[in-house]
């Protein structure tokens, strides 16, 4: 039996991976807007965010609880991304906005 303050170890992890796919998503979300929409060059940054996030997660899961995929964990994760984008998204995504309009500015 895994005792209590193992699964809250474990939620925190995951929570805090939670956040971290939110803010790899945001960054996501700031290149795509450069990119075509019809382009094959979407597809392939989703699939680029998903080759980083999957074995982030991955690694996450084994630190915290030896890889054991238990409902604690899935909500861990659930939580941390509601949080992130509940509360910190906006201004996040505000700031990277604003460094890639200057960095393309600065490029022109």
């Amino acid at each position: 039996m895994v005792s209590l303050w193992d699964q809250l170890h474990a939620f925190a992890v995951t929570a805090l991976g939670g956040v971290a796919m939110g803010v790899l998503f945001d960054c996501l979300r700031v290149v795509r807007r450069w990119t075509p929409r019809r382009a094959l060059l979407p597809w392939m940054l989703d699939l680029l965010y998903w080759a980083v996030v999957a074995p982030l997660m991955a690694g996450l899961l084994f630190f915290a609880n030896w890889g054991e995929l238990r409902l604690y964990v899935l909500l861990g994760i659930g939580t941390g991304l509601a949080l992130y984008f509940a509360f910190v998204s906006g201004p996040v995504l505000a700031a990277l906005w604003a460094v890639s309009r200057g960095m393309v500015a600065l490029a022109a």
